[in-house]
């Protein structure tokens, strides 16, 4: 996955909010913040947002290059437990987005 392309089509996708579900049915909306350059994600169950930031996005990016050459599936958070406390969020974003292909 090109890091730099792939932020690009998520900022553009996210810039109308989005209400997305994760696996396990629990809703949170997501959306760009084009001033910090960063996405926001507010989970209902708690409405306190958390920002994922585009050096967050490269870490995750990068351990998901290397998750591909494995010939794992990359669509797995839990392959990114140690890189970030939103693997779930971004994996459930990009799932419902797309972007990843």
């Amino acid at each position: 996955m090109d890091i730099t392309e792939t932020w690009k089509d998520l900022a553009k996708w996210l810039r109308q909010q989005r209400n997305i579900s994760l696996p396990r049915g629990k809703d949170f909306c997501a959306s760009y913040k084009s001033k910090i350059d960063s996405i926001e994600v507010i989970p209902s169950l708690t409405g306190i947002p958390r920002l994922i930031s585009k050096n967050e996005w490269t870490r995750f990016c990068e351990k998901y290059n290397t998750v591909i050459k494995t010939k794992y599936n990359p669509l797995r958070p839990g392959h990114y437990a140690q890189i970030s406390h939103n693997s779930s969020y971004i994996v459930a974003i990009l799932k419902e987005s797309g972007c990843y292909k």
